[in-house]
């Protein structure tokens, strides 16, 4: 069982920019470059990395000490093939030359689906209820003069479990249940339901 990790600051959310480029923008080691798009990783004779070749008037930035490769899911392996590592077989195809034979690059990709579970009530007094926790002037001074309470955390996300399904990765979890104090109906079919793509005279049955 794990609480949710988020990147937040003073109980705003922030992105991947907000919360780590923007605050290096000034070191002298650190350069950030906008519509470029890297086109493949450059090896050496000893199949070491050495850099990256990117289109921005088609320029090669060579590393000093290492590559970083971190496009996502579906760009990381993309680059990596591009570049001459994955299935050969499948590189050989598209005539790109072969630095690594690796047959794992480019397979097992998953899709991330999601399914409401049980959803259960409580009697009234005991549970956060979206509309007197939110909706309420106590709440909203708080999160504008503090940046705290209710506002300034999960929306009912309240920790997360995860566990190993039969015949899954035995050193890692490929399960994940969320444990939430609200349901697609906590308000009343006016914003979740939307948000999860649900029609709302299903989700309010």
């Amino acid at each position: 069982f794990t609480i949710p990790d988020l990147t937040t600051e003073n109980g705003v959310r922030e992105s991947v920019a907000e919360a780590f480029i923007k605050p290096n923008l000034r070191r002298a080691n650190f350069d950030v470059l906008i519509h470029a798009h890297v086109a493949k990783i450059l090896f050496d004779e000893n199949k070491r990395a050495i850099g990256v070749m990117y289109y921005h008037k088609k320029k090669v930035a060579y590393a000093r000490k290492e590559v970083i490769l971190s496009a996502g899911a579906v760009d990381s392996p993309k680059l990596l093939m591009l570049s001459g590592v994955g299935p050969s077989d499948h590189l050989k195809s598209f005539q790109i030359p072969v630095i690594a034979d690796v047959a794992g690059v480019g397979q097992n990709f998953h899709d991330q689906p999601i399914l409401f579970g049980i959803i259960f009530t409580v009697d009234k007094g005991n549970a956060w209820n979206f509309f007197t926790s939110f909706l309420n002037v106590s709440a909203h001074k708080d999160y504008v003069y503090r940046r705290k309470g209710p506002l300034s955390v999960t929306i009912g996300v309240e920790s997360n479990a995860w566990h190993q399904i039969s015949g899954g990765d035995p050193l890692y979890p490929d399960l994940q249940v969320l444990l939430m104090s609200i349901s697609v109906a906590t308000d009343f079919g006016l914003f979740v339901s939307d948000a999860f793509g649900l029609k709302r005279e299903v989700s309010l049955c």
